[in-house]
């Protein structure tokens, strides 16, 4: 299923800005997000500042220490997936959805937004305990790598309910990061 957001939004250029917009008034100033070259100089990507970035591997961040609106356990990544032996592959599908898809299609996950098209995947899945997961993958059969960027939201101090209000207030500006991701 192709949609025209994937398509307004992927291909068109989705910056900052647009996921800063996303962010309700009331966190502004608790969370940003800003447009950085990470991995190498080809892969532009979309990520939180107010989250401290990790010296390795390179392409994550976390939570930064003292915040009161996600877990330690949250997490950014912005990271290149590979195929077997990082030789190129012929169909990617079964690839992605082993690697990065299959948890959040687990029995007890709600899919509440998925997007494909021949060449990337986006999927916004919520899990009983109000963890939220954001994946977006930008791939190309025949290619050794893809680029995915992940999110993994989960409230400070746990949740046990199904959606976290902070979290679900936020998703959307997680899914306009991931959705920035170009290489």
């Amino acid at each position: 299923m192709l949609t025209s957001l994937l398509l307004s939004v992927a291909f068109a250029g989705s910056n900052a800005t647009t996921a800063n917009a996303k962010v309700p008034p009331q966190y502004k100033d608790r969370i940003t997000f800003a447009q950085v070259r990470v991995l190498d100089e080809k892969v532009s990507a979309v990520v939180p500042t107010t989250w401290k970035a990790q010296s390795s591997p390179k392409g994550v961040y976390e939570p930064a220490d003292g915040d009161e609106m996600f877990s330690p356990a949250a997490e950014f990544r912005i990271a290149w997936l590979c195929g077997d032996g990082c030789k190129p592959v012929d169909d990617w599908g079964p690839v992605l959805e082993e690697k990065l898809f299959k948890a959040a299609r687990g029995w007890t996950w709600k899919v509440d937004r998925e997007e494909k098209s021949a060449t990337q995947r986006f999927l916004t899945a919520h899990a009983p305990n109000g963890t939220v997961e954001i994946t977006r993958v930008l791939f190309k059969n025949g290619e050794p790598r893809a680029l995915y960027c992940q999110a993994r939201l989960m409230a400070h101090g746990g949740s046990v309910l199904a959606h976290d209000p902070v979290v679900d207030r936020l998703v959307g500006a997680f899914e306009e990061a991931c959705l920035a991701l170009t290489k």
